[in-house]
């Protein structure tokens, strides 16, 4: 799909969002959470857990089938083989299905959303256009960089009451961790991720979810969970915390015998 169709599905999913949408809280808009991380963290786990603990939640995991077949053309692979060419096509197309994805009505008072638009633009858009300015560098153009920064700003704006988290959920881990764990699941996306990629991910979302130093702002309370741990204990730490997560959200989960 070329970028003027894509531009063209964004500009429909904004005009689809009435004046009263676009000013105030959405009516019965879920408490929303989002999971943030990098690649082989926890957020599938930290997903699973509250849904097996209640069926008052909405678990919104990111759009994978989708990047890997748009009219029959996998964006993950093509971005793997020549990621000037379509980093900035993927970099759009994945932000449209998170748009779409936040957008989607929903009849339960909990949503829990495995990352966010906000961190696909302050982590992932600014990692596919650095890597385009070193030396031999693959990435996303200035032209395309400049164009999807103008069209978040837009669309944040304008949708704000849609997008904004009520708190972020930051699971931080070690970089030999993380590459134990993708290796042992073994998706095909993940083998060959370079370890510079996974250290420049961990820097960026530190930086702005942790240290919280970097120039992007912080849209929602963040509470920081460790990812170093085993999935037992992991858990453990989720059962502990979970009032604490869902404080304000008017739900309650099954607590476990840890």
């Amino acid at each position: 799909m070329e970028v003027a169709a894509l531009l063209a599905k964004l500009y429909l999913l904004l005009s689809s969002v009435t004046v009263e949408q676009q000013s105030t809280r959405t009516p019965g808009r879920p408490f929303t959470i989002v999971v943030e991380g990098n690649v082989g963290c926890g957020k599938t786990t930290a997903l699973e857990y509250f849904r097996s603990r209640t069926k008052d939640v909405d678990i919104v995991v990111e759009p994978v089938a989708l990047w890997q077949n748009i009219s029959g053309v996998d964006l993950l692979e093509n971005i793997a083989t020549d990621a000037t060419r379509w980093g900035g096509v993927f970099q759009m197309y994945s932000g449209l299905t998170r748009y779409r994805n936040v957008m989607k009505p929903t009849d339960k008072p909990l949503r829990l959303m495995e990352r966010s638009v906000f961190s696909e633009r302050y982590c992932f858009l600014e990692a596919g256009h650095a890597a385009n300015h070193k030396v031999g560098g693959k990435g996303i153009t200035d032209p395309e960089y400049l164009l999807m920064t103008k069209w978040f700003k837009l669309l944040t704006e304008q949708l704000w009451s849609h997008l904004k988290p009520d708190l972020i959920l930051y699971i931080r881990c070690d970089i030999d961790v993380l590459l134990r764990r993708i290796k042992k699941r073994g998706r095909s996306e993940e083998i060959n991720i370079p370890v510079d990629f996974l250290e420049d991910m961990q820097r960026r979302h530190d930086d702005w979810l942790f240290y919280k130093n970097s120039t992007f702002p912080v849209p929602a309370k963040v509470i920081v969970l460790d990812g170093n741990v085993d999935i037992t204990k992991f858990e453990a730490i989720l059962n502990e915390r979970q009032g604490e997560i869902l404080r304000g959200s008017q739900v309650s989960l099954v607590h476990n015998g840890y």
